[in-house]
């Protein structure tokens, strides 16, 4: 008996590169596409975070009358910034100088999305151009009290002058 020779059923060595180029080049489009979402999310979730932050420095200020660096609350001043998460800014825990301290007073991660820490600053310089869901941009040249997130680039200047880079997040408190 003799059998025929069947033709092998497969696909050939450059049919398979070409397939596994198109998938590779739609998943480098895709990853592409989609990181301007992840950012759009992490800079979403840091003005909630900052906008609860504001609730929990207004309840800090009920039962003491001070902010964060256990500053007056009534008087605007020039002061160093303070980390959100350390005992002097009075809303995890206290350093002693907050009278009728009830806290803690905030829940929050004191880390915004990209690990940096979250500001109280007094005496924000605001620039053009700064990402702010409040805004700075309104109150460009001025000094406004804020609370801030350094954004993705973990910047936001020096601690002898700070001043806002173009991707910090910033809810602005007050301006004078």
């Amino acid at each position: 008996m003799k059998t025929k020779n069947k033709p092998k059923r497969g696909f050939t060595l450059i049919e398979l590169l070409v397939v596994i180029v198109i998938i590779g080049i739609l998943a480098t489009i895709s990853v592409a596409t989609f990181s301007g979402y992840f950012d759009k999310a992490r800079a979403a979730h840091a003005q909630a975070e900052l906008a609860q932050i504001n609730k929990d420095l207004i309840r800090l200020t009920l039962d003491t009358g001070l902010l964060p660096g256990a500053q007056d609350a009534n008087i605007c001043v020039h002061n160093n910034e303070v980390n959100l998460e350390d005992c002097e800014a009075g809303l995890y825990c206290t350093d002693g100088s907050f009278p009728n301290w009830r806290g803690p007073y905030s829940h929050v991660d004191y880390l915004d999305p990209w690990g940096n820490r979250y500001i109280f600053d007094p005496d924000t310089h605001c620039t053009f151009g700064a990402n702010n869901p409040d805004g700075c941009e309104p109150y460009d040249g001025e000094i406004v009290r804020s609370i801030l997130s350094p954004g993705p680039d973990g910047e936001y200047g020096s601690t002898s002058q700070p001043t806002l880079t173009y991707d910090n997040i910033v809810l602005v408190l007050c301006h004078s």
